[in-house]
């Protein structure tokens, strides 16, 4: 810690679930694509190369973790499809803007439809069995074949703005958000509209044709790692 060398990266994976006593002034919660969902903090400390205080409103995901450790140690980067992107420009003051899209995808996949849990009750015998703790159910989500009807509930943000698609009725549930999609394509600005409560699809739909082309070439990329494509 003297020396420098001591680094902290935080940050929550979700935002607060829907029953917290707590809730920030975003729509949405934990389970949906809402900045209520999905924005959280992070805070990184690393006295060696960050000497002054600072922030940032570039957004940042969690898949920009490996990449940025990487970069920092020099290390090369698996031999692989990777989401993320290094963030050491961002830190060095380097980075005003992200060069690529943010996109989630809340997948169609359930535990039935799933292959299973990585240990089977075979591979178990002789050792403490993992049934019955959630914390060792890991699924199994390798699908042998791709669905290309890109199921379930997907976002893209890219810049100031940000595209849902919701094909489930998930976001149209007044009780989970505050403002309520109407109908499965929204898109918003977050800079001017934060809250995430003026659907502007209708006046860019060229903006929305571009963004849509994005999030499913991206979906179609998760979709060849299901598979083990890219692998």
């Amino acid at each position: 810690e003297q020396s420098g060398t001591v680094e902290l990266w935080y940050c929550s994976d979700n935002g607060e679930p829907s029953n917290s006593w707590y809730r920030p002034m975003l729509n949405g919660c934990k389970g949906n694509l809402f900045e209520g969902g999905i924005r959280v903090p992070a805070i990184i400390e690393w006295p060696a190369g960050i000497p002054q205080p600072g922030n940032t409103s570039m957004n940042c995901v969690t898949s920009d973790m490996l990449p940025t450790i990487c970069d920092l140690l020099d290390l090369p980067l698996p031999n692989r499809v990777l989401d993320g992107i290094s963030l050491v420009p961002l830190l060095q003051g380097d980075m005003k803007e992200r060069p690529h899209p943010i996109c989630f995808w809340r997948y169609g996949a359930s535990a039935e439809e799933a292959n299973g849990p990585w240990m089977s009750p075979e591979s178990q015998l002789g050792t403490t069995p993992t049934a019955g703790n959630p914390a060792t159910q890991f699924m199994n989500y390798r699908h042998p074949v791709a669905k290309t009807e890109f199921g379930g509930d997907a976002a893209i943000i890219d810049g100031r703005y940000k595209l849902i698609v919701d094909t489930t009725g998930r976001h149209r549930n007044p009780g989970d958000v505050q403002t309520p999609m109407e109908g499965d394509i929204a898109l918003f600005d977050l800079v001017d509209d934060t809250t995430e409560t003026e659907n502007i699809a209708a006046a860019h739909p060229e903006l929305v044709a571009k963004m849509m082309k994005q999030l499913r070439i991206w979906e179609a990329s998760v979709e060849q790692s299901l598979t083990g494509s890219e692998y």
